[in-house]
C-alpha cells in the first residue's frame, strides 16, 4: 500500500502525541470476492504504552465513520490468526469472518473480516 492508496487515515493522540492509527483504502476493484462499494481497513496500530485504554475502538469507529462519509457501504480487513486482541475487537465490532481475498487466499496465518455499514440518507 502506497501513500495515493490511502483514502482516510484517523490518528490517536495522548497528550497531544500521536499513539494509535488506522487507514482506509478503495478496495472496490481489489478482488472479485471484495465487490464494488468496499474500503478495507489497513494498518490499525496502538503504542505498547496506550493499549487497553480504548484507543482501537476509537481508530475503528473514525475508520467506519469515515468511510461511511465518503461512500462506501462495507469495510473489508485482513488480521493474523496470532493477533487475538485483534480479532476480538473486530468481532466485538460485529464484523463477520469472511473467505480470504486477493493477495490473502495463499496466506494461512491471515484470516479475513467484513462488516457492512449501515446506509447514509
Amino acid at each position: 500500500m502506497t501513500g495515493a492508496d490511502v483514502v482516510a487515515m484517523v490518528v490517536g493522540r495522548l497528550d497531544g502525541r500521536p499513539v494509535a492509527c488506522g487507514a482506509l483504502r478503495d478496495a472496490s476493484n481489489l478482488s472479485d470476492e471484495v465487490g464494488p462499494g468496499a474500503a478495507e481497513l489497513k494498518r490499525m496500530y496502538v503504542a505498547p504504552p496506550a493499549r487497553g485504554q480504548g484507543y482501537s475502538w476509537d481508530v475503528l469507529r473514525g475508520l467506519e465513520s469515515r468511510a461511511g462519509e465518503l461512500g462506501f457501504g462495507r469495510v473489508v480487513l485482513e488480521t493474523g490468526l496470532l493477533q487475538p486482541a485483534a480479532i476480538a475487537l473486530y468481532e466485538a465490532a460485529g464484523y463477520q469472518r469472511v473467505p480470504s481475498y486477493g493477495a490473502y487466499r495463499c496466506a494461512p496465518d491471515s484470516v479475513c473480516y467484513a462488516k457492512d455499514l449501515p446506509r447514509r440518507s
